[in-house]
C-alpha cells in the first residue's frame, strides 16, 4: 500500500513539473497597436492606418504584412521611403519618420516596433546645410 501512495506521489509530481516545462517553452506571442500617418507640410494628414502587429517586428515588415501602400528604394546605408499611399515627395522634400512625435532615429528597417506607438510619414523640406 505504501508503494502505490509513493508512486502515485510521484506520478502526480512528474506530470506537475512536465506541464510546467510545457508552459515555460512556449513564450506568449505580444502583439502591439501601431497608428501610421502621411502628413504633408501643412500638417494635413493624407493617409492613416492602424495596425496590430507582433511586438518586435520592424516597420518595414509590418507595413508589408498590413497592406500599407508604400514604395522604397534600397541604398547601401539601408531603405529610403520613397512615397507612401502614392504621395512622393517634391524636388525639395523628403519622407521623415517620427515616433510618437519624435524624429526617429532609425530607418523603415531597422525601426523595430516594440511598444503601442503613432508613427508619422512627414513630408520635409531639405534644407542646405548652414
Amino acid at each position: 500500500m505504501k508503494k502505490m501512495v509513493i508512486a502515485m506521489a510521484m506520478l502526480v509530481l512528474l506530470l506537475g513539473c512536465s506541464s510546467q516545462m510545457q508552459q515555460v517553452q512556449q513564450p506568449q506571442m505580444q502583439n502591439v497597436a501601431v497608428d501610421i500617418k502621411l502628413v504633408n507640410r501643412d500638417s494635413e494628414t493624407l493617409y492613416e492606418k492602424q495596425i496590430t502587429v507582433q511586438k518586435g517586428k520592424s516597420l518595414f515588415e509590418a507595413m508589408i504584412e498590413n497592406s500599407v501602400p508604400f514604395e522604397y528604394k534600397e541604398f547601401s546605408f539601408g531603405v529610403m521611403v520613397t512615397s507612401v499611399a502614392g504621395v512622393s515627395p517634391g524636388s525639395e522634400e523628403y519622407i521623415a519618420i517620427y515616433k510618437n512625435g519624435k524624429y526617429a532615429s532609425a530607418g523603415v528597417k531597422d525601426f523595430k516596433l516594440d511598444e503601442d506607438m503613432n508613427v508619422e510619414f512627414r513630408l520635409e523640406e531639405i534644407k542646405p546645410p548652414a
